[in-house]
């Protein structure tokens, strides 16, 4: 089994996250006055990090999928009317409509960014559009609970100011535990599925 590049770089980077938190952890322990001062600033900016770098990894590996499919679909060479017919036999069929060319999916990783969130049931729904059910996986299932709770931490400290003072620095070292796990997880659920 092949690890997605974007898995192996979402990992490094969570991984110099982890060393930036564990190296703010000592500093605060020093008693450094900056850090003892803007504890809270790095508490949350740490958070969002490493939520983002989770939404990066997602999008990504769902545009890897995409490209998977293209690269096995433009060999194939199939006709881009006969699928869209297929979808619907009896709709109304207009010339303007019509395509003399093989059929790709004509998704960019731009139109992903709706779809895309921490947030593992919104990750299911986009897992689902994608072929793949992660709600059949045991190791998603047990996960999703605590990735949540992360994720809405990260939502509140953006989006409603939340002073994330119940945060430390340990706990970030816990979540960035947890999140690389999820993210393993869910790469070796769709390098299998595409295998």
């Amino acid at each position: 089994m092949r690890v997605p590049s974007s898995t192996t770089n979402t990992l490094l980077q969570l991984d110099a996250l982890k060393q930036l938190c564990e190296d703010s952890k000592k500093r605060l322990i020093e008693d450094d006055p900056f850090f003892r001062k803007n504890v809270n600033f790095f508490t949350k900016s740490y958070m969002v990090m490493m939520c983002a770098y989770l939404e990066d990894f997602i999008k990504d590996i769902s545009m890897m999928l995409i490209d998977d499919m293209n690269n096995r679909l433009r060999p194939a060479k199939i006709p881009y009317n006969l699928v869209k017919w297929s979808f619907d036999l009896k709709a109304d069929w207009r010339k303007e409509k019509e395509k003399f060319e093989p059929f790709t999916l004509k998704i960019k990783k731009k139109d992903l960014d709706e779809f895309t969130s921490g947030m593992p049931h919104k990750t299911a729904d986009l897992f689902r559009k994608l072929g793949i059910d992660l709600s059949k996986d045991s190791i998603f299932e047990g996960q999703k609970e605590k990735i949540t709770l992360i994720v809405v931490k990260r939502n509140n400290i953006i989006h409603h100011s939340d002073s994330a003072s119940d945060i430390s620095f340990d706990d970030i070292l816990i979540n960035i535990d947890l999140i690389k796990s999820y993210i393993e997880n869910i790469s070796k659920v769709v390098v299998a599925s595409i295998s």
